[in-house]
C-alpha cells in the first residue's frame, strides 16, 4: 500500500463520501492538524499519514461492507 499525501488522502476521502472530521477521528488526530498541512503550515510526519491512511482504508471497508 502506498502512503498517500494530505491532499490525496482529503481528495480520496471526499470522492468516497468520507467526512473529513470523522476520518481524524477514527485516526485519533485533530482535524486542525490535517488543515494545517493542506494550509502548508506544518509538515506531515510519516507515522501520521501512515495512521490516516490506515484510518481511510479501513473506514473504506466499513462503508462497503454496510452497502453490500
Amino acid at each position: 500500500m502506498s502512503i498517500l499525501n494530505p491532499f490525496e488522502l482529503y481528495e480520496k476521502a471526499q470522492k468516497s463520501g468520507i467526512n473529513l472530521a470523522v476520518l481524524c477521528d477514527h485516526a485519533n488526530m485533530p482535524k486542525s492538524t490535517f488543515y494545517r498541512w493542506l494550509n502548508g503550515s506544518n509538515g506531515a510526519t510519516l507515522t501520521s499519514l501512515e495512521k490516516l491512511n490506515k484510518s481511510l482504508e479501513e473506514l473504506l471497508k466499513k462503508s462497503k461492507s454496510v452497502d453490500e
